[in-house]
């Protein structure tokens, strides 16, 4: 359940407290996912403000994470504890966030149980964008014309830095990924190539 006034509780979020079994495959997988997952419009709208449906978030991400063998759980511990956790399916590493959801919150119109779901609603969201570095963006700045939805954007290909590169190296060594694929997915620097070139040709 998502309600317009959930919003209001973004200011009150703690700070999460994230637990990681997180080694190279896991890196390729997310680097690859944010590579394609393009932004997600806020389409919906509240009072003088507009946000994205947690609905259309996964829609519009289920297919790049699984084409990145990449999932998620999200479970209450406890009563007030939010976990969400994003895995790598075929290697078993993950990474994990905790967030304190806050009682005696009472939103406008809403009874007891209606606003329990849309705060659980609004912190599963943000939960998920963050953990997987997900962007929501206004959609009014397509209707601009500033920026291009979806179903038209141009890829843009994630650039690695010197650790990111290592561990793609080692994926590349251990036959998860060739270089190819690699060259396809990254935009690679000139001394990134010859790395990766002079693997195919050893």
């Amino acid at each position: 359940m998502e309600n317009q006034n959930i919003e209001s509780l973004e200011f009150i979020m703690d700070e999460p407290t994230k637990k990681m079994t997180f080694g190279t495959k896991m890196m390729v997988a997310l680097c690859g996912f944010q590579s394609e997952c393009p932004s997600i419009p806020k389409s919906k709208n509240g009072f003088g403000y507009k946000y994205a449906e947690f609905s259309k978030i996964l829609e519009i991400a289920k297919p790049h994470m699984i084409k990145w063998n990449i999932g998620f759980s999200q479970q209450m511990i406890g009563s007030d504890i939010l976990r969400t956790i994003v895995f790598h399916s075929t290697s078993g590493e993950f990474i994990s966030t905790d967030t304190k959801i806050p009682s005696g919150i009472e939103l406008k119109g809403m009874n007891l149980f209606q606003t329990d779901g849309a705060k659980l609603t609004y912190y599963k969201k943000y939960q998920f964008c963050g953990i997987l570095g997900i962007v929501t963006m206004d959609e009014d700045l397509d209707a601009r014309g500033n920026v291009k939805t979806p179903a038209n954007e141009k890829t843009i290909k994630k650039t690695l830095n010197e650790k990111q590169f290592i561990s793609v190296l080692g994926a590349i060594n251990s036959g998860q990924y060739t270089p190819e694929q690699i060259m396809e997915k990254f935009e690679l620097s000139d001394e990134q190539k010859k790395s990766i070139t002079s693997i195919q040709t050893s």
